[in-house]
């Protein structure tokens, strides 16, 4: 069996940069994927920078697809 990705959920919390919490800011530096609603990950590139991430918008009422695909990446 190889290894398999992590699953993070981070909270943005309400967009303020200097209202992320550490934990929050040291997950999604860390990150190599990013799956979202789309407007988080504006928010995200917002506040981190995303260079290099591979980035997976999502519309409104897609949860059920963000779900799969964060699956599916963290299986490859």
């Amino acid at each position: 069996m190889g290894s398999r990705g992590l699953i993070r959920v981070v909270g943005l919390g309400p967009g303020v940069e200097e209202l992320l919490t550490p934990l929050a800011r040291m997950a999604l530096e860390a990150a190599q994927d990013l799956v979202g609603y789309r407007e988080y990950l504006r928010r995200a590139e917002a506040l981190v920078s995303c260079e290099g991430k591979s980035l997976y918008p999502f519309p409104m009422g897609g949860e059920l697809e963000r779900c799969r695909k964060a699956l599916e990446l963290a299986e490859r």
